[in-house]
């Protein structure tokens, strides 16, 4: 997230978004490079590069279409420009239901 910030910060390079993609996404693929995830960064390129939704929550949305899931709890409505992603706002969220061995 450090890198994508100074390559994109107007005060310092000042790089598009395109071209900070292409810049890092080949450091993250190179072999001596342990990243968890590392196939999931060129999701993340794609939405930060494509979207207007910062480099975080670009992650953030990539790490749970890589989960396989939908959902995010997140009052951030950038959530909402990414295709096949459910945003909902904390007060929306459903109220966790008592597992049957919990009951009284």
């Amino acid at each position: 997230a450090e890198v994508v910030f100074v390559l994109a910060s107007k005060s310092l390079y000042n790089l598009d978004r395109a071209r900070v993609r292409e810049l890092v996404l080949p450091l993250i693929g190179l072999p001596g490079l342990r990243i968890p995830h590392k196939r999931m960064y060129d999701r993340v390129f794609e939405l930060y590069a494509t979207l207007p939704i910062d480099y975080v929550g670009a992650y953030h949305a990539a790490l749970i279409e890589l989960r396989g899931e939908t959902d995010i709890l997140s009052y951030d409505r950038h959530f909402d420009r990414v295709t096949g992603l459910h945003r909902h706002e904390p007060a929306e969220a459903p109220t966790p239901t008592s597992h049957p061995s919990e009951e009284p």
